[in-house]
């Protein structure tokens, strides 16, 4: 890391030299600041410790200067705090620039320009040239001044096309690059795109499977309990022989009060037929009888 790290614009994951006054409470600059502290959070971390620590511009009255490495800027944001004794915390925030395509428009920039400045030295050897022609023109009397300006024209013309080529040239290997990066681009969204749905279909696809395979197992297990389900030898003990109160309405019920009509109490006159509770008095139901000497009718027990 040198001054030659810093610039205009920070780039990501590139060292990068910050220059930053320290400043007192009266906002005027602090020098010779002996327990100088600067510290960095990367994309809004954990405050900690940089790599280095700000160094004061020698013979200045309060600039100093901090080399962060490529790591501590390759974020989107470095937020920096530099402070110490008799100095108010400095606070800065810096975005470094992606690398990569458009992103290169400052070097690009800087290559244009470079071509642009014509050397120097090819205009002077040009000159000289000429100017040693005048210096000898007693020697030549076909030799003019306006042949000597024309030739001198000529030649810096021709560095002024060589400088015209070369930019035409960068122009065209710019725009090739930034459209190979854009057609990259869209080729890696499209590949992750198809797999991501071959996945997705994929996922799906397992998914109904193990569905079908789990109902298939559900409904296997069910028929099975069907078909070996049996009624206990005991099974009909558990059912309630408690006396009816009244006419049944219940299975249960229906067969508890079949089996009383002919083993517990019941009473049969001419005209009714009467059943009981167990204590022998209290009727529980009562049908009416009747007979015509050919049919005897029971009616509907109440």
């Amino acid at each position: 890391m040198a001054s030659s790290d810093a610039r205009p614009n920070p780039k990501k994951n590139t060292a990068y030299r910050l220059y930053l006054p320290m400043l007192d409470a009266d906002g005027d600059p602090v020098s010779a600041i002996g327990d100088m502290d600067t510290e960095r959070s990367l994309d809004g971390g954990a405050m900690a410790d940089c790599s280095n620590e700000s160094t004061e511009i020698t013979g200045s009255k309060g600039g100093y200067y901090i080399d962060l490495n490529a790591s501590e800027m390759n974020t989107a944001c470095t937020y920096l705090e530099a402070q110490g004794t008799g100095a108010k915390t400095t606070c800065i925030s810096l975005y470094p620039t992606p690398t990569g395509g458009f992103a290169e428009i400052e070097d690009f920039v800087s290559d244009i320009y470079s071509h642009m400045v014509v050397d120097t030295s090819d205009i002077k050897s040009a000159v000289t040239v000429h100017v040693a022609a005048i210096q000898n023109k007693q020697d030549s009397d076909t030799l003019v001044l306006s042949d000597i300006v024309d030739n001198i024209y000529s030649d810096t013309t021709i560095i002024e096309e060589d400088t015209a080529s070369d930019l035409r040239t960068l122009i065209a290997a710019a725009t090739s690059d930034a459209e190979s990066n854009i057609s990259d681009i869209l080729d890696g969204l499209g590949t992750a795109l198809a797999t991501l749905t071959s996945d997705v279909e994929s996922n799906i696809s397992d998914l109904l499977s193990a569905m079908t395979a789990t109902a298939a197992v559900e409904h296997d297990k069910t028929q099975s309990d069907l078909l070996v389900a049996k009624l206990a030898s005991d099974g009909l003990d558990a059912i309630s022989v408690t006396e009816p109160t009244g006419v049944a309405t219940t299975y249960a019920g229906m067969m508890v009060q079949l089996w009383r009509r002919f083993f517990k109490k019941s009473t049969m006159t001419a005209t009714e037929v009467k059943t009981y509770k167990d204590n022998g008095t209290t009727v529980v139901t009562t049908q009416a009888v009747t007979d015509d000497s050919t049919t005897q009718t029971q009616g509907t027990s109440s």
